[in-house]
């Protein structure tokens, strides 16, 4: 079909039709792109962490405290011990990459630190001293020590998580140029 003289043909590919599809296009993708970027930074900064965690405490010869830790202590606050570790090691991998500060020796001295402080109970209990305290009171002690211990732990492996995250990460792509609509 063609066109009379003096009219204009229909133009079949309208220039605002194809800017609106491609803006709409943009816009989905760019709220995919977010909605990817939250599920794999909660995959990366929180999950994988959390799993290390599960991993050293199910795995029992990798729990390197199970040889001196009543299973009494293990059984009553186990559970509990599980989960500051994984929150202790979520919570240091995330501050710890978004800071861009890798774990330092100072703060890993006094994680070790830290952690030793809480063998001392178990130790010294091992060996049939009471400290001065009653049974009950001992018992609180060593559930105690045994949370500090699982969150020296989950530190830890939020500090080796931030290591190899700053190690490894990527530069962010540049954002395309915004383009303003012409009137």
């Amino acid at each position: 079909m063609r066109a009379a003289v003096g009219e204009t043909a229909p133009d079949l590919y309208a220039g605002d039709d194809l800017d609106a599809v491609e803006a709409e296009n943009a816009e989905a993708l760019a709220k995919l792109r977010a909605f990817l970027r939250i599920v794999w930074n909660v995959a990366l900064y929180g999950m994988v962490p959390a799993a290390a965690v599960w991993v050293l405490d199910a795995a029992r010869g990798l729990d390197l405290f199970s040889p001196f830790v009543d299973p009494a202590v293990q059984a009553r606050v186990g559970r509990l011990g599980l989960f500051v570790g994984a929150v202790a090691a979520i919570i240091a991998t995330e501050s710890l990459t978004h800071l861009g500060r890798p774990f330092g020796l100072g703060l890993y001295f006094a994680t070790v630190s830290c952690i030793g402080l809480a063998m001392f109970p178990f130790l010294a209990a091992g060996q049939g001293m009471a400290l001065g305290l009653a049974p009950a009171q001992l018992d609180v002690v060593l559930s105690y020590a045994y949370l500090v211990l699982k969150v020296g732990v989950g530190v830890l492996v939020g500090a080796i998580m931030s290591w190899i995250l700053l190690a490894h990460a990527g530069q962010e792509p540049p954002l395309p140029p915004r383009r303003t609509p012409r009137k």
